[in-house]
């Protein structure tokens, strides 16, 4: 199954949860609460509809962006807030948006979108965020880092107890150091790291649907991981102080937290 097939199917492992959803939406209302609506605007770096769903229902105008049309359009039945004049999806290059001004948006929002870049790309979008943003304007997003928790067995072994999904499951492996794969230049292939996922997984005798499920994530592209200590010192490089969100609820979410960080000129924190 094709990575665009995974997503359209809502079977991909890189969906976010109704509580991250519900954390996105919490975050994004605070930002754009002291603004007209119909004067906030809202770019959404990928295909996740979940996103747009939500800047969608507080009234802001809406842009996603990414370089593959085909992931949103695939998604395009899980938008459920329809309204066309506020909702629009453009093909193009995070990179390089020459086309969108600067200063212009009130939020950029993003669910594992910077991952699929090489790290020295994070860094130059984190610039491009910054100068795209308005003043006081807010980049939210979820990313996954290089995370020691426990070992690769401990963590099958809570999904096999149905302590854990499959998602959560496979989050944590992802993000865990001592799984089998090669690094090259801060990057993974996804190709190698859910090879090692299934190998793992037939090792500890799960059960065959997921790890079949687990397989046809196998896809050609690339994964940015480092540790999370040296992402987050980066991130403060470009924006100063930032909040970090994980909750309980989920036991991926502290393998991959939503960040949320603001433009200012005195790079103030975000509230609590």
């Amino acid at each position: 199954m094709s990575r665009e097939d995974l997503y359209g199917n809502n079977a991909s492992f890189g969906i976010p949860h109704p509580v991250e959803v519900a954390q996105f939406k919490q975050l994004l209302q605070q930002s754009v609460r002291k603004e007209e609506p119909a004067q906030a605007s809202v770019l959404v770096l990928g295909p996740t509809p979940e996103l747009r769903n939500i800047a969608l229902e507080l009234g802001c105008n809406v842009l996603s962006l990414d370089i593959n049309l085909d992931m949103i359009q695939k998604r395009e039945k899980y938008v459920t807030t329809k309204d066309p004049a506020r909702d629009v999806a453009a093909r193009g290059n995070w990179l390089n948006p020459w086309f969108l001004k600067e200063g212009f948006f009130s939020a950029i929002l993003a669910d594992t979108s910077f991952n699929n870049l090489p790290f020295e790309n994070i860094l130059s979008l984190f610039s491009i965020c910054k100068k795209l943003l308005k003043n006081n304007g807010v980049l939210i997003f979820r990313h996954s880092n290089l995370k020691e928790a426990m070992p690769v067995d401990e963590i099958i072994r809570l999904y096999k107890d149905k302590k854990i999904t499959a998602k959560e499951m496979v989050i944590a492996l992802h993000s865990s150091p001592s799984l089998p794969r090669t690094f090259k230049n801060k990057q993974v292939s996804m190709v190698e790291t859910y090879a090692a996922m299934a190998s793992a997984l037939r090792r500890n005798r799960a059960d065959k649907g997921v790890i079949t499920l687990v397989e046809q994530h196998q896809n050609k592209f690339n994964h940015s991981m480092v540790p999370e200590q040296e992402f987050e010192q980066r991130l403060r490089e470009h924006f100063g102080p930032f909040q970090k969100y994980a909750t309980t609820k989920l036991f991926s979410s502290t393998f991959a937290p939503i960040y949320a960080v603001k433009k200012t000129v005195k790079n103030e924190a975000l509230p609590g």
